[in-house]
């Protein structure tokens, strides 16, 4: 995940997604221009929860053999 500096005046502030932080930092303020600069990072959490579901899968995979290894 990218870093975003944030300055003194806006540590109280609550940001759920650093992309919407970016947007609101640049000005964009309209719900579509914004949820158009937004709908390229869908790709990206895409691919997160394939690498996620592939880890969780390799890690099932690895207890039930070694769940049969100890039977």
């Amino acid at each position: 995940m990218k870093r975003v500096n944030v300055s003194a005046s806006e540590v109280g502030t609550v940001v759920r997604c650093p992309r919407m932080y970016q947007l609101n930092k640049l000005g964009i303020t309209t719900r579509q221009a914004a949820a158009a600069q937004h709908h390229g990072n869908n790709f990206h959490t895409r691919e997160s929860i394939k690498a996620r579901e592939e880890q969780v899968s390799i890690f099932v995979r690895f207890w039930r053999w070694l769940c049969r290894l100890f039977r």
